[in-house]
């Protein structure tokens, strides 16, 4: 009996050992928004924003939205510029991004950035919003779309 229990615990441990040095070489990352960081002072209106996506739907499209803070409420996201393209190992990088309005107006303003994976049911919604520069309502398109990762930024110039 204690030769079994003695090659059980010899062979969970192999397995357990072997999956550790798996996940040493191929770690299991999410999807998530890198730069700018989560709480960073972004000083100006246009932003880079990059990141990570290395597991992805097969048909589903991924974009990056924006909502101030004072339209948390209303669940309404401003889609920006178009889909993402990914580079090596699931990398992403959308250049002139918009916090907010043009002027002063917004400065001050927290917003929230999302990384969103868009199922075909909602491609063309979000292009044709990204597109006309207008405002998206979540609850129009909940089935056919997930909030991945989101940070939040303060516009300071």
């Amino acid at each position: 009996m204690i030769e079994i229990i003695t090659a059980l615990g010899a062979g969970i441990g192999l397995v357990a050992g072997g999956l550790q040095i798996w996940q040493h070489f191929r770690p299991s990352r999410k999807s998530e928004i890198l730069n700018p960081g989560n709480g960073a002072e972004c000083g100006g209106r246009i932003v880079t924003v990059s990141g990570v996506a290395p597991r992805r739907r097969r048909h589903a499209d991924y974009w990056v939205a924006i909502q101030p803070s004072n339209c948390r409420g209303s669940g309404t996201w401003w889609p920006q510029r178009q889909s993402l393209v990914f580079g090596p190992r699931g990398t992403w990088l959308l250049e002139r991004a918009t916090l907010g309005r043009q002027g002063e107006i917004d400065i001050g303003v927290t917003f929230t950035i999302g990384l969103f994976e868009v199922l075909p049911g909602a491609h063309e919604k979000f292009a044709a919003m990204a597109k006309q520069g207008e405002r998206l309502k979540l609850a129009d398109v909940a089935d056919h779309c997930n909030q991945l990762h989101s940070i939040e930024v303060k516009r300071v110039g």
